[in-house]
């Protein structure tokens, strides 16, 4: 028996599925957070402990404090996190740090001091899939009033709990902000104009339900960076060479938040006897991939696989929106 709400509009087979739920769960502090786990045969998320009515809610308020907080209205921060200096980046965390909560787990999400890019400047974490006049940070403002940095209106509506219960309950278009949506690298090509003929094509690939990319925004603060050997930006659960593979758990045990971080570190795209051992006994029903693509100066996640599952699990991937 299913207990819980189940999130019929987050599916767990896909990234922003995956990264949505986890916000769903990151909008409450540790010692209220709902569970989370995930119906084994559709890849549904399920909350438990919370309303539908207290989550659309809570993220709003959560959403609210992530973009009034110095990790993203700060004195010291960046819009596309791409600081100067290793300085620059521990003025930055030390500010956010005083702050606390879910303001200094996205900040540590972000950037990592001492890891650089080819240029000198601190590399930000692999989930930015934006570039050039795309500010990661004015993004994330953006989506809580509708209005960008100019205060012109967007093309999307602002945050409410309307437009996130929505996102919980119905599937809906998978384009996001960020990028983080599987066709968010195919809508050019699909397309009937090209991209320099057809303007409306353009305003027409930002159009979607904001709350998507607000609750995956807050389920990144699951996603810490940390700096390698060679300086290099390293997120967790992302493997490989640049740019990198994107790997997952799903599970079918009710876990609270410290279950949940445990589970992340836990997943592997190639486990070995040993960790399935592990997987089964955790409730771990399957892990999850999915590559990173690069097209011109932009990433985009491609289609999800199996990377492993259960004996006793289906793993059928996800519908195309």
């Amino acid at each position: 028996m299913t207990v819980g709400h189940q999130l019929r509009g987050l599916d767990g087979r896909t990234p922003l599925g995956f990264m949505a739920a986890l916000g769903a769960q990151a909008a409450f502090s540790d010692d209220d957070a709902p569970t989370l786990h995930w119906e084994t045969d559709s890849g549904q998320a399920i909350i438990g402990g919370r309303s539908i009515d207290e989550l659309a809610s809570r993220v709003v308020e959560s959403y609210k404090k992530l973009i009034e907080s110095p990790a993203v209205t700060g004195d010291s921060v960046r819009d596309d996190l791409k600081f100067e200096t290793s300085s620059d980046v521990r003025e930055y965390l030390g500010e956010v740090q005083a702050a606390g909560g879910l303001a200094a787990a996205f900040a540590a999400a972000q950037v990592s001091e001492g890891a650089k890019a080819r240029d000198g400047r601190a590399k930000p974490s692999a989930l930015h899939f934006t570039s050039g006049q795309m500010k990661f940070l004015e993004v994330v403002r953006a989506i809580a009033t509708g209005r960008k940095k100019t205060g012109h209106k967007t093309d999307h509506t602002s945050l409410s709990a309307e437009v996130v219960r929505s996102a919980l309950t119905s599937p809906g278009k998978r384009l996001t902000l960020l990028r983080w949506g599987e066709m968010d690298g195919r809508t050019h090509a699909l397309g009937a104009v090209s991209p320099a003929e057809g303007s409306e094509l353009r305003r027409v690939k930002r159009i979607t339900n904001p709350a998507l990319t607000a609750l995956a925004l807050l389920g990144m603060s699951r996603f810490p960076t940390w700096t390698s050997d060679r300086n290099r930006c390293v997120t967790t659960s992302f493997f490989g060479r640049w740019p990198h593979t994107f790997v997952w758990p799903l599970w079918e045990r009710a876990a609270g938040s410290a279950a949940v971080a445990s589970l992340l570190a836990q997943a592997r795209p190639s486990p070995d006897g040993v960790t399935v051992e592990h997987y089964e006994a955790w409730g771990v029903s399957a892990i999850w991939s999915a590559p990173v693509h690069r097209a011109g100066r932009y990433l985009s996640f491609g289609g999800a696989t199996t990377a492993w599952q259960a004996a006793h699990t289906s793993a059928s991937a996800p519908a195309t929106p």
